[in-house]
């Protein structure tokens, strides 16, 4: 499956104290004595001093939003079909990332670690100021300081200089893409045909010692300006990898990545001090992430998380951090649809190793939207709690995720023709050495003698490359299941459907769109609310929707259905199966028939069909030979392979 995410290296610092709550006791009044005949007073017998309730405090409700404290899970396995960029680096140590790393496990189950860009120098010389990873992972660029101090913890100094590094094949390979004087942080990283693009935070010393601070286009180094209205009195400041623009009442918050239109515009109370934010995209209910702090009567004030499925509004889940308790402090970008990999403060004593680590030590986590619990991953915790102030790499902090079935590129020589189709006549797409990550699709055929596997870039360019040159992890390795391009079911209306589907053409696949009307509202109120209304439109006005489902259901505004089915029906996926279903809903999708696309183990999409049009869909189903084993055998039109 085609799948591209944007995930964007976010610095929140988030810090947590550590230390232990106490609660108080009350005991009950002493029993009365009572007389005997002699009138001595006998001694009452002994009473178990008693403990008050404490009284829960009633949970935290932001725009109707109920908050969920953040708890630490059990540890967990490393994902299935995840790739983790990481960093590592010490984190108490003030000093800078020793290395870029990608760990990531293949179709046979095996853990790799990779080391893609080292700056590791005796002398301190040269050090990693910053790394932004593009969507997928496919696009790096790392910035290296040279010659002199560029800043970090202390001030920029003459002759400082940084030059940016980058590389269009997810790591292996590597170029130099420009440089800027004094103090430069990488922090977008964008795919471009045969190459990189970026943009860089420049920050110079000027007369007076003023700071000078600038938004550059690299390669090029042009300024970029913003030309967004604002009001005169907006505040500007950056949050890492974004550039914020809030009004004097602190509740006018535009958030942008480089360009001049809101990227995501989050209602947040008056007191919250937005830190960051993360854009998401895929199989996922929710598609940004923002982070802020906010006064609650606890010093330090507690981070929070909210989870946001339309661009505007308040967040349609939130969590908090928990003072002197669970907490993050970085986050990367999806492991699951409702899981997001991150880095936690967490009690040691959660992590499953023996001996326990003190306090809260930060370690690699996973965040599960449904429950709101961290879950340490198992095969990270050993280097992440290594107890160790004097040694550059002792923490593995992660900066971006992407997922898919991968394979490595193995024994190509020079390097692997990616073509258009499976033939050796077929044009070629691109070239690509030992090392660099393909997304296995599930598909293979024979032609020209060569056994080819459907695969994908981790931009999301498909074509089809030698399984000869594909290590697939282990022995007898496969993917299976899926059909063919071209399979179909031999019913007229069905068929349109699939042909729609299989095209990516926008316009052909939104023209057999059946819409469910319903009424829109001011507030979405969780998942499964009917979706907020349009601007200047009243609430409970009547509104076109495409159904959509993660978990739950929940309503796509047509104007919006671009931006949130992308990936579920706007992207050529493989076919497992289609079979009849009837199912007749009042005000969600009635559809008599269900196509599935996706690979066995992985991730897949169902599509809703009823008379040759889409009804709606289902964007994270969690493997699609489970959603068949009880399908009827007769209701099949297309089989799974």
């Amino acid at each position: 499956m085609n799948r591209t995410r944007i995930a964007t290296f976010l610095v929140a610092c988030l810090a947590l104290a550590a230390a232990a709550c106490g609660g108080s006791k009350s005991t009950a009044d002493a029993t009365p004595t009572a007389t005997t005949a002699a009138g001595t007073a006998s001694p009452a017998p002994p009473t178990a001093p008693t403990t008050a309730p404490t009284p829960s405090p009633p949970p935290q409700v932001i725009d109707g939003v109920t908050v969920t404290p953040l708890t630490a899970g059990e540890p967990v396995d490393f994902p299935k079909g995840a790739v983790f960029y990481v960093l590592s680096q010490c984190q108490a140590c003030d000093v800078p990332p020793a290395a870029l790393e990608r760990v990531w496990r293949d179709l046979g189950g095996n853990l790799h670690t990779d080391r893609l860009f080292e700056r590791v120098p005796a002398t301190g010389a040269e050090y990693i100021t910053s790394v932004a990873v593009s969507p997928g992972g496919q696009s790096i660029i790392v910035g290296v300081c040279g010659q002199a101090y560029c800043g970090g913890v202390g001030q920029i100094q003459p002759g400082a200089r940084v030059t940016f590094h980058a590389s269009n094949d997810g790591g292996i390979t590597w170029k130099v893409l420009g440089a800027v004087d004094g103090g430069g942080w990488v922090m977008t990283a964008k795919d471009q045909p045969g190459g990189v693009s970026g943009i860089v935070k420049h920050v110079t010393l000027g007369p007076g010692d003023a700071w000078r601070v600038e938004y550059l286009t690299i390669p090029g180094n042009t300024v970029i300006e913003h030309s967004l209205t604002l009001d005169p009195s907006a505040t500007t400041f950056d949050l890492g990898s974004n550039v914020v623009y809030r009004g004097p009442d602190r509740t006018s918050l535009w958030i942008l990545q480089g360009g001049s239109a809101p990227w995501v515009n989050p209602k947040l109370p008056p007191t919250a001090d937005v830190q960051d934010a993360i854009q998401f995209e895929g199989e996922s209910p929710y598609h940004w992430g923002v982070t802020w702090v906010q006064d609650g009567g606890f010093n330090p004030p507690p981070p929070y998380f909210g989870l946001m499925s339309q661009r505007e509004g308040t967040p349609a889940r939130i969590f908090r951090g928990v003072p002197n308790g669970p907490g993050f402090l970085w986050t990367g970008g999806l492991a699951a649809p409702t899981s997001l990999a991150l880095n936690a403060y967490l009690p040691g004593t959660a992590l499953g190793v023996t001996p326990a680590p003190a306090g809260f030590p930060m370690v690699p986590a996973l965040l599960d939207f449904e429950t709101g619990k961290l879950h340490p991953i198992k095969e990270l915790i050993a280097r992440a709690i290594t107890p160790t102030s004097t040694q550059i790499g002792d923490v593995t902090r992660i900066i971006a995720t992407a997922r898919g079935h991968f394979v490595a590129v193995k024994g190509a020589g020079d390097c692997l023709n990616l073509r258009a189709n499976p033939t050796t006549s077929a044009g070629i797409l691109g070239c690509f050495p030992d090392g660099v990550l393909l997304n296995h699709l599930g598909e293979s055929t024979q032609a020209d003698g060569v056994t080819w596997a459907h695969v994908a870039t981790l931009s999301g360019m498909s074509g089809w490359a030698s399984l000869e040159f594909l290590d697939l992890g282990a022995a007898g390795a496969t993917v299976t299941g899926t059909h063919p391009a071209g399979v179909r079911s031999g019913d007229a209306a069905v068929d349109r459907v699939l042909d729609a589907l299989a095209s990516g053409d926008r316009a052909r696949i939104i023209a057999l769109m059946e819409w469910t009307v319903v009424g829109c509202v001011a507030q979405p109120i969780g998942i499964g609310s009917p979706p907020k209304c349009p601007d200047d439109v009243p609430a409970g006005t009547k509104v076109e929707t495409l159904p959509g489902a993660c978990s739950e259901g929940y309503y796509i505004l047509k104007d919006s259905l671009t931006e949130n089915v992308e990936f579920s029906l706007f992207k050529p996926q493989p076919l497992y199966a289609v079979w009849r279903k009837t199912v007749t809903n009042a005000e969600w999708a009635s559809y008599d028939t269900i196509a599935e696309f996706g690979t066995p183990g992985g991730f897949a999409t169902q599509v809703y069909i009823r008379q040759g049009h889409i009804t709606g869909f289902s964007g994270c189903r969690a493997n699609p030979a489970e959603d068949v084993k009880d399908v009827p055998p007769g209701d099949f039109l297309i089989r799974p392979r």
